[in-house]
């Protein structure tokens, strides 16, 4: 699980979308309810409690960054389309 959790941290890292659609996409694809960061919870909750600890850190992890890059990319998107609005 731990690996998994690190393969998706880097795809949220290394993820780049040049419109509010593919933001959307990702968005949906990762943080939803039926997300994979929700899926990897469920998972979660079937550990022991010893994996729990370490793991649970990285999960929390992964979903901090990809929230984090939701926002960030949603901001940079929309400074994009206001300069273009701007300087039309």
């Amino acid at each position: 699980m731990t690996e998994r959790i690190k393969q998706l941290l880097n795809e949220v890292e290394e993820f780049q979308a040049q419109s509010l659609d593919a933001l959307e996409s990702f968005r949906i694809r990762m943080l939803s309810k039926k997300g994979l960061i929700s899926e990897l919870f469920n998972e979660f909750k079937t550990l022991s409690p010893e994996e729990k600890k370490s793991v649970g850190q990285h999960l929390n992890v992964l979903k901090n960054a990809a929230q984090e890059k939701v926002t960030r990319l949603r901001e940079e998107i929309d400074q994009k389309a206001n300069a273009l609005k701007s300087s039309d």
